[in-house]
């Protein structure tokens, strides 16, 4: 089935059915995200310099790419020193390992 049909099927659900799906889509976005920061986990150490898009506070707030290096290794975040001082708190899923 492409996807087309099945956005197509989507009109003629009700409600419930709606909230129904739209938890077992939720589940398995949990899912994915899980795996993939699981494996980005195991190849990340303390000391590895990274990079990740930040941004200012606020909804429409101005994004920038932040450099530093991993302080420590969290459940699911990793604590970054940014060359500018300050400490992230940063998903797994979002840093990119620039070098080792």
């Amino acid at each position: 089935m492409s996807f087309t049909q099945i956005l197509n099927s989507i009109n003629g659900l009700t409600e419930e059915q709606l909230l129904m799906l739209n938890s077992c889509v939720i589940t398995e976005i949990k899912t994915a995200r899980k795996k993939r920061s699981a494996s980005i986990k195991g190849t990340l150490t303390v000391g590895d310099r990274v990079s990740f898009t930040g941004r200012n506070r606020g909804r429409n707030a101005r994004r920038f790419t932040v450099e530093g290096d991993i302080t420590k290794i969290k459940r699911k975040n990793a604590e970054v020193r940014a060359d500018s001082g300050l400490t992230w708190n940063v998903p797994m899923t979002q840093l990119t390992l620039l070098r080792s």
